[in-house]
């Protein structure tokens, strides 16, 4: 049962990064989750203690000077959630809404728009109960992904506004309703000083959205400066894992093992039906990492030749 469930969680980790980002948020709900458990069981004030002081060290707070003392809040909020309803319902609408930005735009994008949703989400929300004076009547902390999601809504209803997505019971609607119903909801609940942190930082993390899809139309990517990062990160990470199909590949036709294949009859045709397999790889590689939109028109035309052979088999 453990090798499955760790063979779960590295599968998770080589798919895209909104699957990773999901598997992080369950994986530090469940560690935190197991501390509360084991206080509820055992009747333990010292385990319930404990609890409540990670979740506090994990929440962003509307206070500058507590957040000065514990500037990784601005971070780590955005992977705590309250409850099950609560992780589930930021967890779906990641998925929901994170896909299209990763289909569009490529998955490099995805973390830094996580992260930088997030942090906009914490910062507006700091400002705005302080402006307002609401900061000095309510103790506000903060724990959830929903200042991130509410970036990707944003980000994608800007985007392509007329994208329709198939609700239950509702049908196809358009991307800009949804969002538009999202963002009238939230301000609602401002107004009834309901759960006020978290929806002043969804406020934050819509207005993230929409600026940066602005400013990528003019040609600035602002998450840029951490995908740089991310990547120098990764290349060291890189070295370790296990070399992809297309080096394989390449190993079977250059190396000593390509002699295993001089019994076949038509050696050139296998090496075209490999050459045209590490272009196919190659291309989907792109569109995963950048987006189907930044294909150049001969890789679109490959892309559908591929598709059509694959119909005809």
């Amino acid at each position: 049962m453990y090798s499955s469930i760790i063979s779960d969680i590295r599968r998770a980790f080589h798919s895209n990064m909104i699957s990773k980002i999901v598997t992080v948020n369950v994986g530090v709900f469940v560690l935190i989750g197991l501390v509360w458990l084991g206080g509820s069981i055992s009747h333990s004030a010292k385990l319930n203690f404990v609890y409540l002081d990670i979740v506090n060290h994990l929440s962003v707070s509307e206070n500058f000077l507590t957040n000065l003392k514990r500037p990784w809040t601005y971070l780590s909020y955005m992977f705590v959630h309250r409850d099950v309803f609560h992780l589930l319902w930021n967890m779906v609408m990641l998925v929901w809404f994170g896909r299209i930005i990763g289909d569009f735009l490529g998955d490099k994008r995805i973390l830094p728009i996580y992260l930088l949703g997030g942090i906009s989400g914490a910062v507006f929300m700091m400002l705005a109960a302080n402006v307002t004076g609401v900061a000095q009547l309510q103790n506000v902390l903060m724990v959830g992904a929903s200042a991130s999601v509410m970036a990707f809504a944003m980000a994608a209803a800007t985007l392509s506004p007329d994208y329709s997505l198939r609700l239950l019971f509702i049908g196809d609607v358009k991307l800009k309703y949804i969002v538009l119903v999202l963002i009238l909801l939230d301000l609602s609940r401002i107004v009834n000083a309901e759960n006020l942190g978290g929806y002043l930082s969804h406020i934050g993390g819509v207005i993230f959205g929409w600026i940066y899809i602005v400013m990528l139309r003019k040609g600035t990517d602002l998450t840029q400066p951490l995908q740089t990062l991310f990547e120098k990160i990764q290349k060291p990470l890189n070295s370790f894992e296990a070399p992809n199909r297309s080096t394989v590949k390449k190993r079977v036709i250059q190396g000593q093992e390509s002699k295993s294949f001089s019994f076949l009859q038509n050696p050139t045709s296998q090496t075209k039906e490999i050459d045209f397999e590490e272009r196919l790889d190659s291309i989907l590689e792109k569109i995963k990492q950048k987006g189907y939109h930044n294909l150049e028109h001969e890789e679109k035309e490959f892309l559908n030749e591929a598709s059509n052979k694959h119909n005809k088999s």
